[in-house]
Parts: C-alpha cells; sequence; structure tokens
C-alpha cells in the first residue's frame, strides 16, 4: 500500500513513530537520520490531518534545523507552524515559533525582521498569559537594542523582561536575562 491508501489512524501511529525516531536520533547526534523522520513523521502526519501534531513537529524538526546551523530551512518550517497555530487559534504556540523564528531572522542579519517577530510573539504570548515567552521575547528586543547601540531602549526591554520572568518564576528565563542584564552592564560600563 502506498502512503495516500493508508487509513488516517494508520497515518497517525505512523507519524508519530516516526517523530519519536526523529527525536531519539536527534538526541543521539545521527542528524541525517532524524531529518528523515521528521520528514517522514510529517508526510504521515499531514495525510492523517491532524495538524496540531504537524504544528508540533514543524517547531521540532525547525528547533533540530536551527542547533544544526541550517536557519534557511528552519524559518520555512517556523512560518508554516506559525500559520497553522495561526489558523488552529493558539497563540501560545504561535508564540513559541515566532519566539524561534526571531532567532532564525537574527542570525541572518535581519534585525528588523526579527523585530517585527519578537514584537508580535511577545504581544502574542501576553494575551495566551504565557509569562515565560514574552519574557524570551523581551530579552530578544533588549539583545537587539544593545547590538545597535540603543542601551536605554535594551534597558527597558530588560526590566519588562525580569519582571515577566519572575511572575511567571520561570528560572531559565530569568538566567537568559539576568545575563543579558549583566552583558548590558558590561556594555554600559558599569561593574
Amino acid at each position: 500500500l502506498g502512503c495516500g491508501s493508508q487509513p488516517p489512524a494508520n497515518h497517525r501511529t505512523l507519524g508519530l513513530r516516526h517523530a519519536a525516531s526523529a527525536e531519539q536520533a536527534y538526541r543521539l547526534g545521527s542528524y541525517s537520520a532524524a531529518a528523515h523522520s521528521f520528514e517522514q513523521a510529517l508526510r504521515h502526519l499531514r495525510a492523517a490531518d491532524d495538524p496540531q501534531a504537524v504544528a508540533r513537529l514543524l517547531h521540532n524538526h525547525a528547533v533540530a534545523l536551527m542547533a544544526w546551523q541550517d536557519c534557511a530551512a528552519a524559518s520555512g518550517y517556523l512560518y508554516e507552524a506559525a500559520a497553522l497555530n495561526e489558523r488552529l487559534a493558539q497563540p501560545r504556540q504561535r508564540a513559541v515559533n515566532l519566539l524561534a523564528l526571531a532567532g532564525c531572522q537574527r542570525q541572518n542579519g535581519d534585525g528588523a525582521g526579527a523585530t517585527r517577530t519578537l514584537i508580535l510573539a511577545a504581544e502574542l504570548a501576553a494575551k495566551a498569559g504565557d509569562k515565560a515567552t514574552a519574557a524570551r521575547a523581551q530579552a530578544g528586543l533588549g539583545a537587539i537594542s544593545t547590538s545597535a547601540g540603543d542601551l536605554a531602549g535594551a534597558a527597558k526591554a530588560y526590566a519588562e523582561a525580569e519582571r515577566l520572568a519572575e511572575a511567571a518564576a520561570d528560572p531559565g528565563a530569568l538566567a537568559l536575562v539576568h545575563n543579558n542584564l549583566g552583558r548590558l552592564h558590561a556594555r554600559q560600563g558599569a561593574h
């Protein structure tokens, strides 16, 4: 039987198996096997018409591609995941997709695009009540402001990021903010 002739339930099962294989291969550092399994999982989950699983897998595949320094490919998956999450009315997930996309945009030298993407991610996360993602987006805005030499703007973004991270009780987001604040203070000449 070809892929299209299987019942949707079989596609879902196969898609989830391939997704698990992809994540295992990724953890083991077998990137070509992971990429192949991600693609197989996407093919099956699309055939199963499971848009939420597809959106999650698109994001996970993109994060793996980012780890492999392939932001060009990752960006396509992140755009697709964000659009799918918008159609599914999943603003929190869309914010997470956009946060990752902004990282790719920044890595590719598109600071203006990354700024727009981070602003949208922060707004979506805040509306969804996801203070941790909003904090990470604000920290990204602070980093862009620091790189551009706008130290006052960076301090403002970091203050908001710190407030959100503390409210979320998210030690990872708080560590990110404090690390970035340290860089800002070093750039300002504070010790």
